[in-house]
């Protein structure tokens, strides 16, 4: 990782002497301390507030200011909700609480304070690292009291996602006023642009108190309805292709103005939707925005999937986002504690399990060249819960699986790859154009929360300058190609024995050649039938499937699985034959492997077997070796062949032994074995097997 971020609050300095916010300082700093010596940089991004201490700013250092020192909602006056009764107005959205009795004055310089010595205390305990601090604003309602967006300047609230006029819009213009601000000390001139005012303010600010960078939160630069289907083109019924020039360069406006002020460095946050779903619904030019932003990141994954379940919605959408990037930097985003709503999703949305970890961490993009890339920026949100607690807890249990899921990230094109038209999409100007991406980009959430493993992307662009043999073990989900130019580069694809399934509109490029059209009743995973990938649910009544990600690390397939139920059976047969997780015992049927999946699960396949039925497991066995530093066993065999994945340093060099003595594995059962390919997967094959078969691998040299 270049750079891992600790994104918390204010609310642990319950005291503002020195020696407690050193404490504090020390405190998490040495919490996380085996994970940061994973990153070339550490960053501490800090929630004030919600970015009204920018706005409000006056360059007063002794000046104190609203902070998030409340559980709920800090203008519960803004909130408009009929949907849940709630006669005695306790909930956290009608009401807000005191985080503890007699929270303390914050200052901004006592702000000051504490940045500096965050800086100071993990230069220290991380070695020299470099260390950034980050500054935050949030667009909505929900942090801290704001009399600036909702009493003085609520005309910039354009944004209904939270109730009506609740939200900042980027591109608001304010009216005048006559209060003293630090950038303006004779007050907002009338008509004064949004962006404008809020980059010289910040500038200042960011200056005077020693933060590092910006972040962006909730969609703020990205358009006026962040987090619904709908916006500023989009209705809920018809898509406004002629108002999408205007609203595209007010985004971009903002952007232009923003940047000419504050000369800090941006991360962003983004909206809960796809690059699709953003342009189509609410006029969002994220290419434009990545390409003019000078060092932007794409925004992240989403957190709402720990919210309402969506990992569909989650993973497509950052899969959309970092198709194309500026540079090959991009960010994964974890959702630990929330510091507002009084849920710590470690616990309470996840039980403690880490598929929201490994699922967003399986997915990987391929860049011109055909490269793999991750995620090279990890945010952890956030270090301290909503009462300003750090516990222990939240630290030791999902940090061994965010180091596993580091250490597999995936190193190869995944079995399933999303051809994603970022280009197209982003010169869209049609009403046609803009429901066709709008609807398929949601199919492609569908299909993932469906339990279709797409794991990896890139862009039409891209694809079209990539050594098409990266993809001989894959299959390219695209959407029926916009440009004769990629109907003409798909085309050659499957005449060159690609295998290619296309989605959407068939009129638009006409017929294309070794291609075979299905109604709109197929499911896209139906339609891997055809390429020997089989994947089926059985559920006993409307249990939702699991989400399913694999990836290859390794030379292994990786399997990161969601089950909401328990209950639900998968099947999966590669055409490779039945895959056999280590550590996993699986009923043989018609060929297929069969699963109950845990909620969670991460596990490395690198046994596949062809065999009708019967009873398979998989597992590893202590090498008791100076030869062979691992050992796999693959028992339950009858008349199988058996096809397995060494590591990547010994592809060519593995033992195997069958219906050896256990412990020692020198005797060995005759049986024909050698290495095969298999559409462009080499394996060692043991053939007509019947019993239990250990593989084993050597030391590497």
């Amino acid at each position: 990782m270049k750079n891992i971020t600790l994104e918390m609050s204010l609310k642990p300095f319950k005291q503002t002497n020195n020696k407690y916010i050193e404490d504090v300082c020390r405190n998490f700093f040495s919490q996380w301390l085996p994970l940061l010596k994973k990153a070339d940089t550490v960053s501490v991004m800090l929630w004030v507030a919600d970015g009204s201490e920018i706005l409000d700013y006056t360059a007063d250092l002794d000046k104190s200011f609203e902070w998030a020192y409340l559980a709920g909602y800090a203008n519960p006056e803004m909130y408009v909700d009929t949907s849940a009764p709630d006669p005695e107005g306790k909930s956290l959205f009608a009401a807000n609480y005191l985080y503890m009795k007699n929270p303390p004055v914050m200052t901004y310089k006592i702000l000051s304070s504490i940045i500096k010595t965050i800086k100071r205390v993990g230069a220290e305990l991380t070695g020299g690292k470099r260390i950034t601090v980050g500054a935050t604003f949030d667009p909505g309602p929900e942090f801290a009291k704001s009399s600036f967006k909702y009493e003085r300047h609520n005309e910039i609230c354009l944004g209904n996602d939270t109730g009506p006029a609740t939200m900042v819009c980027c591109y608001g213009v304010l009216n005048g006023d006559s209060k003293r601000y630090a950038a303006y000390p004779d007050g907002i001139p009338d008509k004064t642009k949004f962006g404008t005012f809020f980059g010289k303010q910040a500038q200042v600010f960011l200056t005077d108190m020693g933060y590092d960078y910006i972040w962006l939160s909730n969609g703020l630069g990205f358009g006026k309805e962040t987090w619904s289907a709908k916006g500023a083109i989009f209705d809920g019924e018809k898509f406004n292709a002629e108002a999408l020039d205007e609203v595209k360069s007010c985004v971009v406006e903002f952007w232009d103005l923003f940047t000419k002020e504050c000369t800090f460095p941006i991360q962003v946050r983004g909206t809960n939707m796809s690059m699709g779903i953003d342009f189509a619904t609410d006029g969002v030019p994220l290419k434009t925005i990545y390409d003019t932003v000078d060092g932007i990141l794409p925004p992240p994954n989403s957190p709402w999937a720990a919210l309402d379940g969506n990992f569909g919605l989650e993973l497509m959408g950052y899969m959309s986002r970092i198709s194309y990037v500026p540079n090959k930097d991009f960010l994964i985003r974890y959702y630990i504690h929330d510091p507002w709503w009084m849920n710590s999703p470690w616990y309470d949305r996840y039980n403690g399990l880490p598929h929201d970890i490994y699922l967003p961490f399986a997915i990987s993009r391929i860049d011109e060249k055909g490269q793999v890339n991750t995620p090279t920026n990890l945010n952890l949100l956030t270090i301290d819960n909503s009462l300003g607690d750090m516990p222990d807890s939240c630290v030791y249990e999902p940090m061994p699986h965010l180091m596993k899921a580091i250490k597999e990230l995936p190193d190869a094109v995944s079995p399933v790859v999303w051809v994603y038209p970022f280009d197209e999409y982003s010169d869209a100007g049609s009403e046609y154009m803009l429901k066709a991406m709008n609807n398929e980009d949601w199919f492609i959430s569908k299909t993932i929360t469906e339990g279709c493993p797409i794991s990896s992307v890139t862009t039409t662009s891209l694809f079209a300058k990539q050594d098409k043999s990266i993809y001989k073990s894959s299959v390219i989900v695209t959407p029926v190609p916009y440009t004769d130019e990629f109907k003409n580069e798909i085309e050659g694809f499957i005449n060159n024995g690609g295998k290619v399934i296309l989605y959407g509109d068939i009129d638009r490029c006409g017929v294309i050649n070794n291609c075979r059209y299905a109604d709109e009743k197929v499911s896209l995973i139906d339609a891997l039938k055809d390429f020997e990938i089989f994947i089926s649910y059985e559920k006993y009544a409307d249990e939702k499937n699991p989400v399913f990600m694999c990836h290859r690390y390794n030379n292994a397939f990786m399997f990161s699985v969601y089950a909401p139920s328990t209950t639900v059976k998968t099947k999966i047969r590669f055409p490779y034959g039945a895959p056999v997780l280590d550590g996993y015992d699986t009923v043989l049927e018609n060929g297929c492997a069969t699963y109950h999946f845990p909620k969670s699960e991460h596990r490395e396949c690198r046994v596949f077997v062809e065999q009708n039925d019967g009873i398979v497991s998989c597992c590893e066995v202590a090498p008791v070796s100076f030869q062979y530093r691992r050992r796999i066993q693959v028992s339950g065999l009858k008349n199988a062949t058996v096809r397995f994945l060494p590591e990547e340093y010994c592809k060519k060099n593995v033992n195997a032994v069958l219906n050896s003595d256990e412990g020692y594995y020198f005797r060995t059962d005759k049986f024909e074995s050698g290495y095969v390919e298999i559409d462009g997967t080499e394996f060692f094959e043991a053939k007509n097997v019947t019993g239990s078969l250990v593989l084993s691998m050597p030391f590497e040299k």
